[in-house]
């Protein structure tokens, strides 16, 4: 059992005013945070965690924190009993995230649905354990990264999938990444691989497949539009690849407005 108490984005500034160190605190909660921006560090039970944009900080239920200098951060104030705690001891107190923008998207849905009310209890509980499903796969995704010496950094993996993210509706291709990155598109393509656990044109793919999917539910555009505004080159393609993703018909996906 987990439950949310609280939600939504801190600015230390607005919150704390222009301080140096925050008070030394004892947590009564779990405090899951994704970091916007910002300066100096957390520090929970002594140890540095920078506040740098993309950084994932879960303070556990008795640890020791403070914060020192300005940040900006998404939040989650989390309550869970003992089960839900050792099923998730697995998560460690600091990630660096590669692709923010998936965190992002999680946390501030996660946020909306709070400031829904708590009707949407149900639905709340499962984005949380969703989110801290994908901040487990980062994890893989930086061992992944530490197991393997090459001159491409996570620095330069992070940076190529803000490329993708920005640029999936465009005619990109691995060449294109790749330049991008400054590295040759098949050593590039290898270290991508290896690094996220699935080719560029997978991840591409995978990001197109999902802004279609939010068209569909959100806007009333035809499947060219969206076939043109998610950088598909024909509807067919889409309809193929779109139907191997979710198991149904983008026509049919729209009509019974599933959610997956």
């Amino acid at each position: 059992m987990i439950s949310l108490i609280k939600a939504g984005v801190f600015d230390s500034v607005l919150g704390l005013g222009n301080f140096e160190t925050t008070p030394t605190r004892k947590l009564t909660r779990f405090e899951l945070e994704l970091i916007i921006s910002g300066e100096g560090a957390n520090y929970i039970n002594d140890i540095e965690y920078p506040h740098k944009k993309g950084n994932i900080i879960f303070a556990r239920y008795g640890d020791i924190r403070r914060s020192k200098n300005k940040f900006l951060c998404y939040y989650l104030h989390l309550a869970m009993d003992s089960k839900t705690e050792n099923l998730l001891k697995s998560i460690p107190t600091f990630t660096n995230v590669i692709d923010y923008s998936v965190l992002e998207e999680c946390f501030t849905e996660i946020i909306k649905l709070y400031e829904d009310g708590e009707k949407r209890q149900l639905l709340i509980q499962s984005k949380i354990f969703e989110l801290f499903d994908l901040i487990s796969e980062q994890n893989n995704t930086n061992e992944r990264i530490n197991n393997i010496k090459s001159g491409i950094t996570p620095e330069t993996i992070r940076r190529s999938v803000d490329y993708i993210n920005e640029n999936y509706y465009k005619n990109i291709t691995l060449k294109s990444i790749a330049e991008h990155a400054n590295f040759s598109p098949i050593y590039f393509h290898k270290m991508f691989t290896a690094y996220m656990g699935m080719t560029p044109h997978a991840y591409l793919s995978k990001k197109r497949l999902e802004a279609a999917k939010l068209m569909l539910l959100t806007t009333e555009l035809s499947m060219s539009e969206i076939v043109e505004k998610c950088g598909f080159s024909s509807n067919s393609y889409f309809d193929f690849h779109f139907k191997k993703e979710f198991g149904i018909t983008p026509s049919d996906f729209r009509k019974r407005k599933y959610t997956f």
